[in-house]
């Protein structure tokens, strides 16, 4: 036991150090200057959440492989500090003293400093410790992760290099990954919202436009099924590519071969953050701090790129872990079936739960109303990393004794399904205070048929058969902002034909992120009420069906949909 709290220890330590310490070093190593060295960093930055986390077995592997390249490039940056001020000393003579060569915005002086070297003689102290320090804290920290992470992690005997992080990640499925899968959809559906609006570009239109897909879909009960997976690495490779133009954008060069004030620039949304200034290229200036989300944007885009990496990972260890377990599941389903035939019906008995299966359909329950992803039922027919090792198979024989007893709801979950069936009337609020905030024509639209609707008895009937035009409409209404929000003042026109456009609701706004948060926070009202909308249209159909259930020739008793439904879809 002692052994293995040690052990527990130990890894808990080589993980904060790996993913806490580490990219926390390399993140201000990346942002303090920019120049090709803070490049790499902003690359293994990147790279960090994709690599496993240290084992004894992965600090020798991949993980090792990848501190040695980290702490190696910044050995190679502090020795190129050293060598590069040294050979400045040692040329430098009276006529040509330190640094001569390298004049203010020169073309060796920008050479060299873009690769990361610059002459420090007129620089301040503070600035010296700013281009310099990184590179040897992230030398010195990587070096240490590496080393507590070997010594901490040694090489048991007779271990598989895939048994620890199977059994790892088995007990933490058990245990947290409904909660997980829940709280990594919801942040990454947030995090494309945010990441579209809070500058908007046609770079940041492929956020948006994902968002309003994936929002508008899960409202609809759809899914992407397996190609989810695809869409997510799609959304990780884009990212990927955006903060590193993003990181380019800042340096010298590309700012001069495009202006931030081009065209180009601000359509594609190529944002300068700093500018250089000749007369002290050692220092630091911000192109323009009135425009505060321009700060906010590379943070939001790197917070969602961490989201889709660690998504990303745990996926792929699910689907190695599922793999490995293989046989086991096959075995589990062959004896249900065989006792499902010995009992003479294909109806499947309610079973006895025990806590991880409650948990596992406190999951699935959470799932039903969040997922863009289908419950994977072939991993729960064939055991799950939550059902394996727990012979999942012989618990239904056990099931005879408690027919009607079933999981309950969580207090939350009843709370969110409360406000799902009352969504129609948020929905009819939302569609005033917008129309209220927000004066237009084309928001009297919404003024005008939220009216309507109140007037009937029925309207919360009304309201749900008009709910996908409600819905549509207002994602019209957010496409028509996110193109006004566009940093084009000169090009998008005011007035047309004497009409103001903006009394007709091409408006535009100083800080186009605000308005349109709020109007995201009304349309996801109009997101929730179809979403109810279906849910109810779809229980009616299996009521229906329920009703009058089908009979099978062969005396085999009948299989109604009540009999196939999940526990999800009674709720």
């Amino acid at each position: 036991m002692a052994t293995t709290g040690a052990s527990r220890v130990a890894q808990l330590v080589c993980y904060l150090l790996f993913r806490l310490l580490l990219p926390c070093v390399l993140l201000v190593g990346a942002v303090v200057r920019y120049n090709a060295v803070s490049f790499l960093y902003t690359v293994f930055l990147l790279l960090c959440p994709l690599m496993p986390a240290p084992t004894s077995v992965t600090i020798r592997g991949c993980t090792g492989l990848y501190l040695r390249f980290v702490f190696g490039l910044g050995l190679l940056a502090s020795l190129a500090h050293g060598v590069f001020h040294i050979t400045l000393k040692a040329m430098a003579t009276d006529s040509k003293p330190y640094g001569s060569m390298f004049t203010n915005c020169s073309t060796y002086e920008q050479l060299v400093r873009q690769i990361g070297l610059e002459r420090l003689d007129t620089a301040p102290t503070v600035d010296i410790f700013r281009l310099v320090i990184p590179d040897v804290a992230v030398f010195v920290t990587a070096l240490i992760v590496y080393i507590v992470c070997w010594k901490l992690l040694p090489v048991e005997a007779g271990q598989c290099q895939s048994e620890l992080p199977t059994v790892v990640r088995s007990q933490l499925k058990r245990k947290v990954i409904s909660v997980v899968e829940f709280i990594g959809e919801a942040m990454l559906v947030l995090l494309l919202a945010a990441s579209g609006i809070i500058a908007p570009s046609v770079l940041s239109s492929v956020y948006f436009l994902s968002f309003l897909f994936l929002a508008t879909l899960w409202s609809m009960y759809g899914n992407l099924g397996r190609k989810f997976a695809v869409f997510r690495v799609f959304l990780l490779v884009f990212n990927t590519c955006h903060i590193l133009v993003l990181h380019l954008y800042q340096f010298q060069f590309f700012q001069q071969v495009i202006s931030p004030t081009d065209f180009i620039a601000r359509l594609l949304g190529l944002i300068a953050v700093v500018k250089t200034d000749c007369s002290s290229p050692y220092q630091i200036f911000f192109y323009d701090t009135s425009k505060w989300q321009n700060f906010i944007n590379p943070g939001i885009l790197l917070i969602l790129f961490y989201t889709l990496a660690v998504e990303i990972r745990h996926h792929c260890e699910d689907k190695t872990l599922v793999l490995s377990h293989q046989p086991d599941a096959a075995r589990t389903q062959k004896t249900r079936r065989h006792r499902q035939r010995k009992r003479g019906s294909e109806r499947e008995v309610p079973r006895t739960l025990d806590e991880s299966q409650k948990e596992h359909l406190v999951g699935a329950e959470i799932r039903d109303y969040s997922s863009l992803e289908p419950i994977n039922d072939t991993m729960d027919r064939e055991g799950s990393p939550t059902m394996l090792g727990e012979e999942a198979g012989t618990k239904n024989s056990e099931g005879n004794q408690e027919q009607d007893e079933g999981p309950k709801r969580s207090a939350w979950v009843t709370f969110f399904v409360y406000v799902m069936r009352q969504s129609y009337v948020l929905s009819l609020i939302a569609m005033m205070v917008w129309s209220i905030l927000f004066h237009s024509w084309l928001t009297f639209v919404l003024l005008l048929s939220a009216c309507i609707i109140w007037m009937f008895s029925n309207s919360r009937r009304i309201c749900y058969v008009l709910s996908p035009f409600i819905l549509f409409y207002g994602i019209g209404l957010l496409c028509i902002q996110f193109v006004f929000g566009m940093d084009l003042q000169k090009e998008l026109p005011i007035e047309s034909y004497g009409i103001q456009l903006g009394d007709i609701g091409l408006r535009k706004y100083p800080h186009p992120c605000k308005e349109l948060a709020i109007q995201v926070a009304f349309t996801l009202c109009f997101w929730l009420t179809l979403r109810q909308y279906v849910r109810e249209k779809r229980d009616s159909v299996l009521a229906d069906g329920e009703k009058y259930p089908l009979e099978t020739v062969g005396g085999t008793a009948p299989t109604t949909p009540n009999s196939r439904k999940s526990f999800t879809e009674m709720i």
